[in-house]
C-alpha cells in the first residue's frame, strides 16, 4: 500500500529541564560481594535511551564503579542542581546489603561488608538528598538486591523491602526490580560469552528504544507504560522476581519518553456488517459495502481513514472490474493526488497476475470450475474479471513481471466432516549423505508441487510430490539453510541461514527476491520460521533466544520481538498476521499482539509449560494449539487470559511436532511412541494414524491441498503420506 503513512511522528516532550543518574557498580574489592555483569551493560543501554533526543532526552550523567565517598559527592552534586520544574531520574545497579539492625546500604566499588557504615552509601542518607531536592518529579529505578544467594545468576540474598526506605519520601515514583525476600536476576550469558544486562533493566531499555511500552500508541511512554512493560519481560523468563511500583503524592502522568517509531496508524477490524459483505461472491453487495468506506474516509479517526484508504486500495487492486471502479472513484474524490497511484493498477496487462487472479477467483467459488458457475451473479464475476485482466500481446522475451500479493481466501476442504482418513506411505527418501547433515526443517512449495529440506552448501533440495523424483536444488546464494516455510498465497518460500541471513524467494524460478536486512550484526543462526498467508509477514526464531518480525513483501529491517534464554524452539503466526508465539527452548510460550504495521505491540498471557510445539489454527486467529512432552493438546484462546478450550490426550508417549493444513481441516501430531496420528482439527476427534517407518519425527507439513503430509525423522529421513477420507 504505497503512499499511506505509516505512523505519525510523537508528540513532543513535556517542557522543562530533563536530568538522569545513572549509578552501576559491577566490581567489588570486598570478595564477598561477588562482580556483577549487568550494570555495565545496564547503565549504557539506559543512558543510550534516556540521552537519545528522539526517546528520552535527557542530560545523562553516569558513574561507574566508584568508591563510596566519590559517588556520595556525585550524587549530592546532582540533586543540589535541580530546579523545581526539572524531571530527575535517578538509577542504581549494584549489590543491596543490610547491617546488623536491617539498614540498607547500596554497595560501592570500594564498600566492605563488615564497614557498611564507613564504606557503604546508605538508603536513608539518599533518602535525605531527595527530600532535599528541589526537582518536582522525581523517579528513582532500582535494580539491586543482595549478595551470597543461593540462587544462580542472582544479586545478593536475604529480605529487604524497599519500601520501607522510601515511601516515607514525597512526590516520586520508586521502581523496583523485585520485592521483598526475592532475587533481581541478571539475564543469561550469550553464547560467545558477552556480557548481558539484567532482565529488568533489559525490558525497560527494550520498551523504551522500540517504543513497544508506549501501550496506548499515543507516541509518549510515561513512567508506568515502562514499568509496566519491563515487569511483563520479566515475568516472561518465569524468574521468581515480582517488580515492585510505589507512588508518593504524585500528581498526573510522568512522561519518561518518546516513541521513537512514532505514532502508527492503526488497521482496524472491519465489523461484520462491512467484513462480510466485502467477502461476498456476489459484486453487487460487495459495491455496497465499499460506499459504507466511503463514509469512513470522513471520520475524524485517523485509524478509520487509514483503515478505510487500505481497503479500498485492495479492493481496486484485487477484485472484478466493476467493483474496482466504484473503490477507485472513492479514492479519487476523496484524494485527487492519489489519482496516480489508484489508477496504476488499470495499467498495462500482466499474464502472471492473470492466470493468479484467475486462480484465487475459481479457488474463492470453493473449488468450483469455470464451466460449473451455474448462477448470473457468478458468470458476471468471471466476465469482470476477464475484462479487468486482457490477455497480452505474446512476446519472444517478456520483462519479469512484478509480483503482486494476492487476497486469496483458501476453500472450504470436502473432506471437512470425515470420519476416518486412511495415511499410507507415498514414497520416502533415506538420510542420505545430502540429508545426514540437514537440519529436521521440511515444507512444501507453494503450489505444493515439490517438497524442500534444507541442503549442505546453502541449497534447498526438492523431491516431486507426487513422484519422489528428485528435482534440481534451489539456490537461494546464502550460508547453510536451517530453516524454510512456504507462502502458498503469496508464492514465495522463506529461507534462514546459520549466519543469521534471511532469504525471501520465488522457488517455482528459482530466483531470490530479496535480502531482508539484518537488524543486528551477531549473525545468530536461524532456527524456525512462519508466515501468515498472504500477509506479507513472517516471524523469524534464532538460536540465541531472540525472535523477529520481518515483511516479505518488502526488503525492511525486522522488527524485534524479544528475547528468552536458550534457542528459540518453534514459532507461529496467527492467520491474519496480528498475533505471533514463540516457543523457548525449556518448553514456554510467549504471546505478543501485532498492530496493523505487524509491529509486536505488547504481551498476551499464556500459563502453560512443557510445551514442544505449537501452532495457530487457519481458521480461527486467536486459537492456539500447543503439544507437550505428556502428550497433551490444548486448544488456547489467545488474548482471553489464554482461557483454555478444549485438552486431547493423544496418547503418543509425548508429541514432538504437529501441522495443521491451510483450511484448517486436519491436524497431524507426531508422537514419542513413532506414531503420526490424524485429527479433526475442529473436535480433536481422532481420524486415523499414518504407516511407515518406525521412526520418530521431527516436523510435519501438510501440502496446499491438505492431501499430502510430509515429515521428516530424527535420523534426518523424508516420508510423504497421502491422506484420503474413506467415508464422509
Amino acid at each position: 500500500m504505497s503512499g499511506l503513512p505509516a505512523t505519525v511522528p510523537a508528540p513532543d516532550l513535556p517542557a522543562g529541564p530533563r536530568a538522569a543518574l545513572i549509578v552501576a557498580t559491577a566490581a567489588y574489592a570486598d570478595p564477598g560481594l561477588s562482580r556483577l555483569r549487568a550494570p555495565t551493560q545496564d547503565a549504557a543501554g539506559l543512558a543510550e535511551v534516556l540521552g537519545d533526543p528522539a526517546v528520552g532526552g535527557f542530560e545523562v550523567r553516569t558513574e561507574l564503579d566508584r568508591k563510596a565517598h566519590e559517588l556520595k559527592l556525585a550524587m549530592e552534586d546532582f540533586f543540589v542542581a535541580r530546579k523545581r520544574a526539572d524531571l530527575a531520574v535517578v538509577y542504581l545497579s549494584c549489590h543491596g546489603v543490610r547491617d546488623a539492625r536491617g539498614r540498607l546500604y547500596f554497595a560501592a566499588s570500594d564498600t566492605r561488608k563488615d564497614r557498611l557504615a564507613a564504606t557503604g552509601v546508605e538508603a536513608s542518607w539518599l533518602v535525605d538528598q531527595l527530600e532535599w531536592c528541589k526537582a518536582r518529579q522525581q523517579v528513582v529505578i532500582l535494580d539491586c538486591c543482595f549478595s551470597g544467594a543461593f540462587a544462580a545468576n542472582s544479586k545478593g540474598d536475604g529480605k529487604l523491602d524497599l519500601a520501607e526506605h522510601f515511601t516515607e519520601a514525597r512526590g516520586r515514583v520508586i521502581l523496583t526490580a523485585s520485592r521483598a525476600g526475592e532475587y533481581s536476576f541478571e539475564g543469561e550469558p550469550l553464547p560467545d560469552l558477552s556480557p548481558t544486562g539484567s532482565v529488568f533493566t533489559n525490558g525497560l531499555v527494550e520498551g523504551l528504544r522500540t517504543g513497544a511500552a508506549d501501550r496506548n500508541h499515543r507516541g509518549l511512554v510515561t513512567v508506568d507504560e515502562a514499568f509496566e512493560y519491563a515487569a511483563a519481560s520479566v515475568k516472561a523468563t518465569d524468574r521468581k522476581q515480582t517488580p515492585q511500583r510505589w507512588l508518593t503524592a504524585g500528581e498526573g502522568q510522568i512522561i519518561l519518553a518518546r516513541n521513537p517509531a512514532g505514532v502508527p496508524l492503526q488497521r482496524l477490524e472491519l465489523p461484520e456488517s462491512l467484513r462480510l459483505p466485502l467477502d461476498s461472491p456476489h459484486p453487487t453487495i460487495r459495491i455496497g459495502s465499499v460506499q459504507q468506506l466511503a463514509e469512513w474516509l470522513t471520520s475524524d479517526d485517523p485509524n478509520k481513514v487509514h483503515t478505510a484508504l487500505l481497503e479500498l486500495r485492495e479492493v481496486v487492486e484485487n477484485d472484478a472490474a466493476k467493483v474496482a471502479a466504484v473503490a477507485r472513484e472513492i479514492l479519487a474524490a476523496h484524494a485527487p493526488a492519489n489519482e496516480a497511484a489508484v489508477a496504476a493498477t488499470a495499467a498495462a496487462p500482466d499474464p502472471v497476475l492473470h492466470e493468479k487472479l484467475a486462480t484465487a477467483f475459481v479457488k474463492t467459488v470453493v473449488g468450483r470450475t469455470i464451466e460449473e458457475f451455474a448462477d448470473d451473479d457468478s458468470r458476471t464475476e468471471w466476465d469482470g474479471l476477464e475484462a479487468r485482466l486482457p490477455v497480452p500481446a505474446p512476446t519472444p522475451a517478456p520483462a519479469p513481471a512484478p509480483r503482486v500479493r494476492q487476497r486469496l481466501t483458501i476453500p472450504d476442504n470436502t473432506f471437512r466432516y470425515v470420519r476416518r482418513v486412511d495415511v499410507r506411505v507415498a514414497w520416502t527418501v533415506d538420510s542420505t549423505s545430502a540429508l545426514s547433515f540437514s537440519p529436521g526443517a521440511v515444507a512444501f512449495t507453494p503450489n505444493g508441487s515439490a517438497v524442500a529440506v534444507p541442503g549442505p552448501y546453502g541449497q534447498v533440495l526438492r523431491w516431486d510430490s507426487a513422484s519422489g523424483l528428485e528435482l534440481d536444488a534451489l539456490s537461494p546464494a546464502m550460508g547453510m539453510v536451517g530453516a524454510l516455510a512456504s507462502d502458498p498465497v503469496d508464492n514465495i518460500m522463506v529461507v534462514g541461514d546459520t549466519d543469521g541471513r534471511v532469504v525471501v524467494m520465488d522457488p517455482e524460478e528459482d530466483v531470490r527476491l530479496f535480502v531482508v536486512p539484518d537488524r543486528s550484526s551477531d549473525g545468530a543462526d536461524v532456527t524456525v520460521l512462519a508466515c501468515a498467508l498472504g500477509k506479507g509477514v513472517a516471524v523469524v526464531g534464532r538460536d540465541d533466544g531472540r525472535w523477529e518480525v520481518l515483511r516479505t513483501d518488502q526488503p525492511v529491517r525486522p522488527v524485534s520481538g524479544g528475547q528468552r534464554p536458550g534457542r528459540v524452539r518453534a514459532v507461529a503466526l496467527a492467520g491474519d498476521g496480528r498475533a505471533l508465539a514463540a516457543l523457548s527452548f525449556v518448553g514456554n510460550v510467549v504471546c505478543q499482539r501485532l498492530d496493523g504495521s505487524y509491529r509486536p505491540s505488547g504481551f498476551m498471557p499464556l500459563s502453560v509449560r512443557g510445551v514442544t510445539a505449537i501452532a495457530f489454527h487457519p481458521r480461527d486467529p486467536r486459537l492456539l494449539l500447543t503439544a507437550d512432552q505428556h502428550s497433551k493438546l490444548r486448544y488456547h484462546k489467545v488474548g482471553a487470559a489464554g482461557a483454555l478450550q478444549r485438552l486431547t490426550d493423544t496418547g503418543q508417549g509425548g508429541i514432538t511436532a504437529l501441522a495443521l493444513d491451510v483450511a484448517g481441516n486436519f491436524l497431524a501430531t507426531a508422537g514419542a511412541d513413532r506414531s503420526v496420528k490424524i485429527w479433526d482439527s475442529y473436535a480433536g476427534t481422532h481420524l486415523g494414524t499414518a504407516t511407515g517407518p518406525d521412526e520418530g519425527f521431527t516436523s510435519l507439513a501438510f501440502d496446499p491441498t491438505g492431501t499430502l503430509l510430509a515429515g521428516r525423522t530424527t535420523h534426518g529421513a523424508l516420508v510423504v503420506w497421502t491422506v484420503h477420507p474413506e467415508d464422509s
